[in-house]
């Protein structure tokens, strides 16, 4: 499933923006390619899709150009679209994983970021909850340019975290703690003396908001 520009029959000055969707079955023309998203996107629309941790759907991503506004729509397993969020929502980031839930970080009212969790079965905004709320540390943004702030796995949620109280001293250090979502134990990943630290931590797929919320009391 492909997302390409208007094709050569527009202007030379155009083929660069307004992307769509396409589904493009392996060995056709793309001729036949049939549209599926796209329409109504902006001139300076950016798509990514993604199914790396639920083959059953895909996230598309529309970033409004390079301002840091996103939209995210869901392309079901029938084929059929459906948006989930909006570029006046701020939710900067989403993923869905393995257990077929919707994660969403937010900056509605956080500029630092939250975490939330949206089932697919009922996929509207207002139903999303909060699992993890907006703290001293800021949830990194992702984009081309940076690691993924939200990766599920079938055992873990892992989050990718910023602490910006600490001034950098040289070059950033780094440090981490894992969580096992089997043993419930926590687990140093990687650390480094330095100065701006960033953190990824994990949480078990169930009860996150109680975990998580301990965890940072313990720091």
């Amino acid at each position: 499933m492909p997302y390409r520009g208007p094709g050569p029959d527009r202007p030379a000055a155009e083929q660069h923006f307004f992307q769509k969707v396409y589904f493009h079955r392996i060995g056709d023309k793309p001729a036949k390619d049939a549209y599926v998203l796209g329409q109504d996107f902006p001139k300076v629309a950016e798509i990514f899709l993604d199914n790396r941790f639920n083959a059953n759907h895909v996230l598309v991503t529309v970033a409004n150009g390079d301002g840091g506004e996103y939209a995210h729509y869901l392309i079901a397993p029938d084929g059929s679209t459906r948006q989930v969020t909006h570029f006046e929502d701020k939710v900067v980031a989403a993923v869905i994983g393995p257990d077929d839930q919707l994660y969403l970080v937010s900056r509605k009212d956080a500029p630092r970021g939250k975490l939330l969790k949206l089932d697919l079965a009922e996929p509207s905004l207002e139903r999303a909850r909060l699992i993890m709320p907006e703290s001293q540390y800021v949830i990194q943004p992702g984009g081309e340019f940076g690691g993924e702030p939200v990766v599920v796995t079938s055992r873990a949620l892992y989050v990718r975290e910023v602490d910006a109280r600490r001034p950098p001293d040289g070059v950033p250090g780094c440090a981490g703690a894992g969580h096992d979502a089997r043993q419930h134990a926590q687990e140093p990943i990687a650390s480094s003396k330095g100065g701006a630290v960033e953190r990824e931590r994990a949480a078990p797929l169930q009860d996150e908001h109680a975990r998580i919320n301990k965890n940072r009391r313990a720091r």
